[in-house]
């Protein structure tokens, strides 16, 4: 048994004759973590996925999953890993997802219909699927693609799970869906590799950051760019919402015209959650959201 869910030790992989992504890497990940992977665009985030996976080989170097080297067990490293690529081509747009995750399903080993129409249900539910998955993928936003890849990539069981980008094209309520099922699994004892361009996302999730600098992987430090408070100028339009939101309220600025300021922490869900829903129907008008000043 070992302690980490993956095992680099130097890892070397290039593209092209002077395109050099990594070089000697090593690292060591550890079980049942959140973990986060931020850099540009470029920088290798969806290739370390993708070595991980075994969707791509190495050009030199050693890479363990679980303790099952990649290169020579990729079969059995396949097995224990679920993965949600950046982009939905893997889908067969002319069946349902329904259909989709039945194919899946088999492929990962739920041979047992009767188990595997069980998984396959809970699953459904848990990420709200119920409306659309019985539709051809072909009619489906680009929202309800990334929830259905994201069924798939936790279908048998995974031990690791590698998202590349999983918030793409979701809206608020579903990004909040998707955090919190993770967070579930990983109770469970999942561990997580997690790239994102959302940095709030990351800081907010994740246990371990590393940014992708000169061709290595470097532990981010903590920015708690989150915790950061900021005030929102708003109108309300719809005085139904004033309830809702008065508990939030930090200054009437012009109490005829409705006009309010709201002081909020980037990682008060609740209040974003509120507000976004506000705005979305149309019950509140943001007039300009500024940094707190510092007394």
């Amino acid at each position: 048994m070992t302690d980490n869910i993956v095992s680099v030790k130097n890892l070397c992989k290039g593209f092209a004759k002077n395109v050099i992504i990594f070089e000697n890497l090593s690292i060591e990940i550890p079980k049942n973590k959140i973990i986060g992977l931020i850099g540009p665009n470029g920088s290798g985030k969806t290739t370390f996925i993708k070595l991980l996976s075994g969707m791509i080989l190495p050009d030199s170097g050693e890479i363990l999953v679980d303790g099952l080297n990649v290169q020579k067990e990729f079969l059995a490293v396949k097995r224990i890993i679920g993965i949600m690529p950046d982009t939905n081509r893997n889908l067969y747009w002319n069946l349902s997802g329904y259909k989709n995750i039945e194919y899946f399903a088999i492929l990962k080993g739920l041979y047992n219909k009767r188990e595997r129409n069980k998984i396959i249900e809970e699953l459904i539910s848990e990420l709200n699927m119920e409306s659309f998955v019985y539709k051809k993928v072909e009619s489906y936003s680009k929202g309800m693609k990334q929830r259905l890849m994201f069924l798939i990539a936790l279908l048998g069981s995974p031990k690791l799970l590698l998202l590349d980008e999983p918030l793409n094209g979701l809206d608020f309520e579903n990004s909040l869906l998707i955090k919190d099922i993770i967070l579930k699994f990983v109770k469970k004892g999942l561990s997580v590799i997690i790239s994102s361009h959302d940095k709030y996302f990351l800081e907010e999730i994740c246990d371990i950051k590393y940014i992708i600098k000169d061709k290595k992987l470097v532990i981010a430090s903590p920015t708690n760019f989150v915790s950061k408070e900021l005030r929102v100028y708003f109108k309300i339009l719809d005085y139904a919402i004033g309830e809702s939101l008065k508990k939030y309220c930090y200054e009437v600025i012009d109490n005829k015209k409705g006009i309010y300021s709201i002081q909020f922490k980037m990682n008060d869900y609740d209040f974003l959650y509120l507000a976004a829903e506000a705005v979305k129907n149309k019950k509140v008008e943001i007039l300009s959201i500024v940094p707190k000043e510092d007394k």
